[in-house]
């Protein structure tokens, strides 16, 4: 026997605040997460500032992604969801109704497991005297990590404020809710009108996708018909009018939900006239065609217009992050092309100079799966290698100690060192020759360098020595490969 169970509540008898603990100014940060696994409790260093950074953002999402993957034993799982405003004494009865109502399951087990769930609940909202100004996130509840129950519980304010409260018992975590506070701002829709068929795609951050699409057939132009090409003609307009209304309809079905346009603009792009008449006529909703930001002309329709649309639209939408993406991407071929010592790439190099002073960007594929593995020497010394999870073992005389993903480990030190960090995709032909011809990971100096191969006779390793030369400053470095 199981139990789940759901309630929402709302209040405005509170003012927002901040966290207590905090001394800075309030942000919608991740960085205030405590995070207790078997009694270790572990919190970061809370930052000012009102924009949040890829690096930021990336493990935000990581997070969420490793909340939503989590799976118990049992319907113990606990989200809870209290929206800014609210008073948290209200959040409190709530828990307390429910300790109650779970008293009734006839699994002893199971009820073992809610009501512990419960209790953390009720323990963690003890710590907070108020709710943050953005509100406030609980998970609890016994997960299966590595075919072991562990318990876990997990509280932090979102990014964003929270648009209404939660709270469920299920045999899983519920995170729809963070999943669209973490979700990109500049969010853009395109409808790419051709003689061939319309396309209606999004652009969301830096990830494209296609949301619907359909063939046409339509007549051209021709010199035939005699006495009869005054119909032929009028019967090719009005194939033509009536695949405009067809578009048209479509385009109010994709970008309106609730009433309201769902992006922050709308991109109209094709080969021919047709986009024009569809912007210029009365065909399109009104909310639709007040969104409408730019028209673009593209030599294909369909999937090829669309991606040309995005890259001439770049220009004309500020702050795409697509085309940053695009920017800083052909800044790094030309670097390397011009073989100016401002670039690196590869896993080895770009590691080895991360912690010199001389990154200046540093440029990650968001996909990358490397793992940084550490290994302990038999003389008590740390060895860090690069490596995939099938790679956490020991090796001869090495004993593995622990590994976690490259990526996070250059996004914590890209905030310590004060690296400008950029996470692209491989959804444009730059960033799929990032992908497939420099390993997915390099980066862009702030000095010129200059290498100098020679043997290092003691150990038979090869020495990569890095003169960095900046206006007031000569230094050496030796990388080891």
């Amino acid at each position: 026997s199981s139990s789940s169970s759901s309630s929402s509540y709302s209040s405005s008898s509170c003012a927002s605040a901040s966290l207590p603990a905090s001394p800075t100014p309030s942000r919608p940060l991740l960085d205030r997460v405590f995070e207790i696994r078997g009694g270790r409790q572990a919190t970061s260093a809370d930052q000012t500032g009102n924009q949040m950074s890829q690096a930021e953002v990336w493990k935000g999402k990581k997070l969420v992604e490793s909340l939503s993957n989590a799976k118990g034993d049992g319907t113990s799982m606990i989200s809870l969801l209290i929206k800014p405003g609210d008073d948290i004494h209200q959040a409190q009865n709530l828990l307390l109704q429910e300790y109650g109502t779970a008293g009734n399951i006839k699994s002893r087990v199971n009820r073992a497991a809610v009501q512990q769930a419960i209790t953390s609940c009720q323990t963690r909202l003890k710590l907070t005297k108020t709710i943050p100004p953005n509100g406030l996130c609980v998970y609890c509840g016994n997960v299966m990590e590595n075919g072991a129950q562990k318990h876990l519980t997990m509280a932090f304010e979102p990014p964003r404020p929270l648009k209404s409260g939660l709270y469920l018992c299920d045999n899983r975590f519920h995170t729809e809710a963070l999943e669209e506070l973490f979700a990109a701002d500049n969010k853009y829709g395109f409808i790419v009108v051709s003689g061939h068929g319309a396309l209606y795609g999004i652009l969301n951050g830096n990830s494209r996708e296609v949301l619907y699409s359909f063939d046409v057939d339509l007549p051209k132009k021709h010199g035939r018909g005699g006495q009869s090409a005054v119909r032929f003609a009028r019967l090719r307009l009005e194939r033509r009018h009536a695949f405009l209304v067809k578009v048209a309809e479509a385009a109010t079905t994709v970008f309106i939900s609730n009433n309201v346009v769902n992006v922050k603009g709308v991109v109209l792009a094709g080969p021919a006239d047709l986009k024009r008449e569809l912007g210029e006529g009365d065909l399109l909703d009104q909310r639709v065609k007040r969104a409408v930001i730019a028209t673009v002309d593209t030599a294909y329709g369909g999937k090829g217009g669309f991606d040309e649309a995005v890259e001439l639209a770049g220009d004309l939408i500020q702050g795409l992050e697509i085309s940053k993406d695009q920017k800083i991407l052909n800044q790094f071929f030309s670097e390397v092309g011009r073989s100016t010592r401002l670039a690196v790439h590869g896993v080895e190099s770009t590691m080895g100079l991360l912690d010199s002073g001389c990154v200046g960007t540093l440029i990650v594929w968001e996909g990358l799966n490397i793992r940084r593995l550490a290994f302990r020497t038999p003389s008590d010394e740390t060895v860090v290698k690069y490596g995939y999870i099938e790679n956490q073992k020991d090796i001869d005389d090495l004993k593995f100690v622990e590994g976690k993903l490259l990526l996070e480990h250059i996004a914590d030190a890209c905030e310590e060192l004060g690296i400008e960090l950029r996470i692209v995709s491989d959804q444009t032909a730059e960033g799929q020759q990032f992908r497939q011809g420099f390993g997915g990971i390099g980066a862009i100096l702030r000095y010129s360098m200059t290498y100098e191969d020679e043997e290092e006779p003691q150990s038979g390793k090869n020495s990569l020595k890095a003169s960095i030369r900046g206006d007031d400053c000569t230094d050496t470095a030796d990388i080891w490969d």
